[in-house]
C-alpha cells in the first residue's frame, strides 16, 4: 500500500521510530556503536539509546558485553527466517516475468 495512492493513516510514532532504528542498524551492516547507529537513523544518541533500550529487552537488539556494540538480537532474525519462510516466489516473481521473456 503505497502512501501516494492511500489517504494518510494516523499510527503510532514511537513504533515508527523503533522501526527506523532497525532498518538504522541493518544498514551498518553488522553490531555498531550507539553513535554509529543515531548517525545513520539521523537522530539524538540520547533519543537512539531509550529506543535501544527497550528493543534489547523484546530481543529485537542485542548488546555486547564485551564491545556495547548494538546489532539484530534473536526476535529479529526469527522474524527474519518466517518472513523468509512466509514468501511466495511465485507470487514475487509473477509480475516481473512478462518483462523477463521480452527482453
Amino acid at each position: 500500500m503505497s502512501t501516494m495512492t492511500q489517504p494518510q493513516r494516523r499510527g503510532i510514532q514511537s513504533v515508527e521510530i523503533a522501526a527506523a532504528i532497525l532498518e538504522a542498524l541493518e544498514a551498518v551492516g553488522g553490531a555498531a556503536p550507539l553513535s554509529r547507529i543515531a548517525t545513520e537513523a539521523g537522530m539524538q544518541a540520547s533519543k537512539v539509546h531509550r529506543y535501544l533500550v527497550s528493543l534489547t529487552r523484546t530481543g529485537m537488539v542485542d548488546q555486547s558485553p564485551l564491545t556495547g556494540f548494538y546489532d539484530l538480537g534473536p526476535a529479529a532474525r526469527r522474524l527474519g527466517a518466517e518472513a523468509i519462510r512466509r514468501t511466495d516466489e511465485a507470487n514475487v516473481a509473477g509480475p516481473h516475468l512478462a518483462e523477463l521473456r521480452d527482453r
